[in-house]
């Protein structure tokens, strides 16, 4: 697979740890392709690490460090929670959608859309960027000042506030 992703240099910056920690443990043995994410030992010693190890290892982790959720029950990570919240994060923050899918390498824009869940901040600074361009509810007819009707109203704002998600 030819992806490639933007990454920020705090993620740079561990990776670049990950691959030194790991160059550091590798002989022809344990790692014998010379992969980032490999087991060390045990049956699949050499092999690249699976989904199901990270996910048992955050699991783990979550109960050594009491991580709950809402009923305050030990949290279950979900590999593709990750994905799912940074598709989500991507998307509140104003990339645009085409933009998103290309990143998340998904097939249809329909996929992407799955992660537009707009939250309420979002929203918030959408309607004061879409109220802020237009400095009046009132349009000028024949010289008179006349208020613009609720529907003319939401269908203006509609329009401004998806003209902002795609840009």
């Amino acid at each position: 697979m030819n992806h490639r992703v933007p990454i920020t240099d705090e993620v740079a910056s561990t990776v670049n740890t990950a691959i030194e920690m790991v160059k550091s443990k590798s002989t022809l043995d344990n790692n014998p392709k010379k992969v980032l994410f490999v087991k060390f030992s045990g049956k699949r010693k050499g092999h690249p690490c699976g989904a199901k190890n990270v996910s048992e290892s955050l699991n783990s982790l979550a109960e050594k460090r009491r991580i709950v959720d809402e009923s305050g029950n030990t949290f279950h990570f979900k590999n593709h929670a990750f994905r799912h919240t940074k598709g989500i994060e991507l998307i509140n923050n104003g990339m645009n959608l085409l933009h998103v899918q290309k990143g998340m390498a998904h097939a249809s824009p329909e996929m992407t859309l799955t992660y537009a869940k707009i939250l309420d901040t979002t929203m918030r600074k959408s309607w004061e960027e879409a109220t802020k361009q237009s400095n009046s509810l009132c349009t000028y007819k024949e010289k008179f000042m006349t208020k613009v009707s609720l529907h003319s109203f939401m269908e203006a704002f509609s329009v401004k506030v998806l003209k902002l998600v795609a840009a």
